[in-house]
């Protein structure tokens, strides 16, 4: 009984002062190190403490086996089960945007659906930790991993 009554008292009060609201507003610049680099914008509109939609964008630019690539990325998904370690699950739809070149002549210019899943760990402060699952229906690679930081705001 009374290791119920310590466990019962512990977890109410790491709950009460540990609380970390959804913030608004989300900055982050992820890479993979071997073809890819993107900026995005996210802003989440919260349900209750712990849930909030998502509506943003990217901006991807092939670097590495990708260069020379461009996308122009809107997204809107879902943020879950936070305070600090949030799920992110995402519909996107990628746009070329691509300089003119030989190979968007030949081939024509790529744009696809895709889905992103992400894992977010965001500090008190606001600081943002996400490793990402970015996969494509119709570009190749159909599927990117990305390692990112970031500030909410």
């Amino acid at each position: 009984m009374k290791g119920l009554l310590l466990f019962g008292f512990f977890f109410i009060s790491l709950s009460s002062c540990g609380q970390v609201e959804i913030r608004k507003n989300s900055i982050m610049v992820e890479t993979n190190l071997i073809m890819m680099g993107s900026v995005s914008y996210d802003r989440y509109v919260p349900i209750n403490e712990k849930t909030a939609l998502i509506f943003g964008g990217e901006y991807i630019m092939g670097m590495g086996f990708g260069w020379g690539a461009h996308w122009l990325v809107p997204e809107v998904g879902v943020l879950a089960f936070g305070p600090k370690h949030f799920l992110e699950a995402g519909i996107q739809y990628g746009f070329d945007i691509s300089p003119y070149n030989e190979d968007v002549e030949i081939y024509g210019r790529e744009h696809s659906l895709g889905a992103r899943l992400a894992y977010r760990f965001q500090t008190n402060g606001g600081f943002n930790i996400r490793a990402t699952a970015n996969g494509y229906f119709s570009i190749d690679p159909i599927f990117f991993p990305t390692l990112g930081i970031g500030y909410s705001f």
